[in-house]
């Protein structure tokens, strides 16, 4: 009898043993789902935040290459505009340009020159008519080298705000 005393307490035991193990299995899977869900909500909240940060960064991104985009095609037009004022200033003689070709006196012209020239030229037409030639050179110079200077600050620009 005392043999099935025994077996009965080591039945209860284990009973006992596996009532308590599963009751603390599920107690420990609640408490690591709790934990995972809070983990996965924080999360979610970071992933829709950062969402929103980088779409505002993009449409400030989109907005800065439209502003530059703006400011180069208006800085190219009076460029532009200023290079033309500049050339009928010319011509119109309101500017002058210093002569930096030596010129002919008005007595002693060379035979190169009268031979390059058309016939019946005066000297001052032709100085005059080098130096409009002059300046449209000097002129287009100065603006394409205005153009190439834009567009240089523009992406200097553009690379510094992306290094931000």
């Amino acid at each position: 009898m005392r043999i099935y005393l025994y077996a009965a307490f080591a039945i209860a035991a284990c009973i006992v043993t596996w009532a308590i193990y599963h009751a603390g299995g599920a107690s420990c899977r609640a408490d690591v789902t709790v934990r995972d869900n809070k983990a996965l909500l924080a999360a979610q909240k970071e992933v829709v935040a950062l969402t929103a940060k980088v779409a505002a960064q993009e449409a400030q991104h989109s907005a800065d290459m439209q502003a530059i985009q703006s400011t180069h095609a208006k800085e190219l037009t009076d460029a532009t505009n200023e290079r033309d004022q500049a050339l009928a200033d010319v011509r119109t003689g309101k500017l002058r340009l210093r002569n930096v070709r030596a010129c002919p006196s008005a007595g002693s012209s060379s035979a190169a020159d009268k031979a390059q020239s058309p016939a019946g030229e005066s000297d001052q037409a032709r100085a005059d008519r080098r130096a409009l030639e002059d300046a449209q050179v000097l002129i287009d110079f100065a603006a394409e080298r205005d153009r190439v200077a834009l567009e240089r600050n523009e992406c200097v620009e553009i690379a510094t705000k992306d290094r931000r």
